[in-house]
């Protein structure tokens, strides 16, 4: 899904970029969970063998501590054997001499977890690209990943080099954030001191419950791929990646169509974000003894975009209810034939309610009262000496 289209969905139903957040949340960290117990693993084992090897041998020889190196730093190709070592060092320069020294050492291991959450969303955006040579073959999906890792095959990079390459920083996430939070705290303070305030603006405060939310669980996740990792290992998994199959994964229930698999973290995310829903659409209506000419129809559409996360979120839990108490088999027929059945007409309603808002918040921008353009007397409210 591109980025167009993930910013038609956060106007019109934002309460689905909660879920992809709590669900990407939730999911990145299963990864890096995944990918450090093998990371780790590996190390133990590699451990085990230098000891025995010491033990046995006296020393390891430096073509195996050349040839480990050479698999670690990813300079094995398809069809090169390992036993021309020597002839593959004349060939080096003096960074895979440094890289070397670096790899073959007990240095390389890096204290702390190797694989981080912020790895695991990495994974997800496609940060790392098979390639062939200099040609790009397909982007490695999590099997993928986790495949390589298992067999000592790809290093993780560091934090560092992940959020270079994205060019996101705390810094910038934490201005964006307290922008977010001086904006409600304005509109707050303006509310207490009896100012008005304009749908423009109550609509904005309602997107910064969104915005924060999404904040919360993507503070470790990079801004983008600007140039994703080159892996030259070919996986032994089967090529079935589907891009768009996360974003097609996002239901009002998640439950398989036979009623028996469960994804409790669909579940979860998607429980969430209905009850973030509900905070949003309370808080158009705030506004509902507002004086203004179509009175009527805010009301209604604010109470479809608040009634419809409601109802799906008491229906969420009624089959979560279901589950645990053993009636499985009636999720399929009283909880998912319902939410496909209505499921179009619903959706349609909501997005179609938004629109009605934000048509009413733009038409609302040429009547604006003049006690609008009032400041805050940030002086009476704020107790001093």
């Amino acid at each position: 899904m591109g980025p167009i289209g993930l910013t038609l969905r956060a106007l019109l139903i934002p309460e689905f970029m909660i879920g992809l957040a709590m669900q990407q949340f939730i999911m990145a960290g299963e990864i890096a969970e995944e990918l450090e117990s093998l990371a780790q693993a590996r190390v133990d084992a590699e451990s085990f063998d230098d000891f025995e090897e010491t033990q046995g041998h006296g020393t390891v020889s430096v073509d195996d501590r050349v040839t480990r190196a050479l698999r670690w730093s990813g300079l094995f190709r398809v069809g090169m054997k390992e036993n021309s070592v020597g002839s593959i060092l004349m060939q080096t320069t003096g960074w895979m001499r440094s890289r070397y020294v670096e790899i073959s050492t007990p240095k390389r291991i890096p204290k702390g977890p190797q694989w981080t959450r912020t790895h695991g969303y990495f994974v997800l955006m496609g940060g790392f690209y098979l390639y062939e040579g200099h040609s790009p073959i397909r982007r490695l999906s999590r099997e993928d990943v986790v495949d390589l890792v298992k067999r000592d095959l790809l290093l993780p990079p560091t934090e560092a080099e992940i959020n270079d390459k994205s060019k996101g920083d705390w810094v910038t996430k934490g201005v964006a954030l307290l922008q977010i939070m001086w904006f409600l705290t304005q509109c707050i303070a303006r509310t207490i001191q009896g100012l008005p305030i304009t749908e423009f603006e109550l609509v904005t405060a309602a997107y910064t419950t969104i915005a924060i939310c999404c904040y919360i669980f993507w503070w470790k996740k990079p801004l983008g791929v600007g140039q994703p990792i080159r892996v030259f290992h070919e996986p032994n998994t089967s090529n079935n990646e589907d891009p768009d199959a996360f974003a097609r994964g996002f239901a009002m229930v998640g439950v398989s169509g036979d009623g028996q698999s469960y994804q409790w973290p669909t579940l979860l995310a998607n429980a969430f974000a209905l009850a973030v829903g509900v905070v949003f659409g309370g808080i158009h209506c705030t506004a509902w003894e507002w004086a203004h000419p179509h009175r009527t129809l805010w009301r209604i559409s604010s109470g479809i975009v608040t009634g419809i996360p409601g109802l799906g979120l008491v229906w969420l839990v009624y089959g979560v209810v279901l589950v645990l108490v053993g009636y499985k088999t009636l999720v399929k027929y009283w909880v998912l034939y319902p939410v496909a059945v209505a499921s179009n007409f619903v959706i349609s309603g909501y997005a179609f309610a938004r629109i009605t808002l934000l048509t009413l918040v733009v038409m609302s921008l040429t009547d604006i009262p003049p006690l609008v353009y009032k400041s805050v007397d940030w002086v009476a409210l704020i107790p001093h000496i």
